[in-house]
Order: C-alpha cells, then sequence, then structure tokens
C-alpha cells in the first residue's frame, strides 16, 4: 500500500503506511528502508537518516542503504555520523 502511494506521488500517506509497517515489523529493514526513502521525498532529511540507520542495523551488508546514508552525510556535510 505505502509503495502503491509513493508511485502515485502521495508521500505524506507513503510515508505514514510505511511507518505503520515499521510498528507492524519493526525488524522489516525493506520497511524501514522505504520509510526512509519517503521521507526524503518530503524533505525530511533527519526522518530519512534516522530510518535509514535503523535498516543498516538490521540489514548491515544492505550496500544500497548505506549508499544512501553517505549520500545524504555528503550531501549534509555531516562526516561523523
Amino acid at each position: 500500500a505505502g509503495a502503491l502511494q509513493y508511485n502515485a506521488g502521495k508521500f505524506a500517506e507513503s510515508s505514514r503506511l510505511f511507518a505503520l509497517a515499521t510498528k507492524a515489523n519493526p525488524l522489516s529493514s525493506a520497511a524501514w528502508t522505504n520509510l526512509g526513502v519517503s521521507l526524503l521525498r518530503q524533505n525530511d532529511e533527519l526522518g530519512a537518516i534516522a530510518a535509514w540507520k535503523r535498516a543498516a542495523d538490521l540489514k548491515p551488508d544492505d550496500f544500497l542503504v548505506r549508499d544512501q546514508l553517505a549520500g545524504l552525510y555528503t550531501r549534509r556535510k555531516s562526516y561523523d555520523d
């Protein structure tokens, strides 16, 4: 449901649904990753970072999440995080 809303450009609704998914399954790295992507589309960089950090903690070998985090840190010039 979150992905459908995201693809329709309804980022606030997709974030709400992805947040519900993280509550229903807090160990789902995919739910946290998707929440981060959706939050970033709403310019919530800190929210995206928090979601992607959680996803990276859950799935440390996920290169894509780490790449998204690195790109956002670089853009924010946050090199110590």
